[in-house]
This record gives C-alpha cells, sequence and structure tokens, in this order.
C-alpha cells in the first residue's frame, strides 16, 4: 500500500493521492488501516482508509439503485461472496448483474 501511495504521489506530484484498501475477506475484526516500518532508529507509519465489503450487505438496495458503474461490481463482491461454492447461483447471480447493466446503459 505504501509503495503505490509513494509511487502514485511521485509521478503525479500536481495531483493528490487517497489510499483505501478494499478487504473482501470474511473476518470482521480484520481491518489493518496502517503500515509501520522501524529499523535501526529509522520509523515510518503510513495511514490509509479501509472498506469492507461486508459493510455493504446491508446497503444492498441502495447499491441496486445506483447509477455509479462502481456499485455494481460491488454487487457483483458481495454476490461472489454470498455464492460461495455454488456454482449455479454464482452463475445465475453474474448473469442478473449483466442485465442489470445493460438495461442501466
Amino acid at each position: 500500500m505504501w509503495q503505490y501511495f509513494y509511487r502514485i504521489q511521485d509521478r503525479f506530484p500536481q495531483h493528490k493521492v487517497v489510499s483505501l484498501a478494499l478487504l473482501t475477506d470474511n473476518s470482521p475484526t480484520w481491518r489493518p488501516s496502517e503500515y509501520k516500518y522501524e529499523f535501526l532508529g529509522t520509523r515510518q507509519k503510513f495511514e490509509f482508509l479501509v472498506v469492507k465489503l461486508e459493510d455493504f450487505e446491508s446497503r444492498r438496495s441502495e447499491l441496486e439503485q445506483s447509477r455509479n458503474p462502481f456499485a455494481v461490481v460491488w454487487l457483483a463482491c458481495l454476490e461472489h461472496w454470498r455464492t460461495r461454492g455454488a456454482m449455479r447461483l454464482r452463475v445465475d447471480a453474474v448473469m442478473a448483474l449483466y442485465r442489470q447493466l445493460l438495461k442501466s446503459g
């Protein structure tokens, strides 16, 4: 995370950079939000924003109504997570999302 941040910042110094971790695991307590480095008196601490996929499960209807294309990506992630081990359900969910994309233009 730190390397991506400083490389983007170095390449585009005229722009502000925001680091955001999108976590798709199913552990409600694991939310790393910082990177620390320390060696022989040199210290570095990098903090970043964290969003978990499971945080959006309760906002599914909001995502379904959104015109933001990223909402569909997030819905696809939620469906992938929900249908783990059930390939037929997964295919049906992906096709429904695809139809929704076509319908929304």
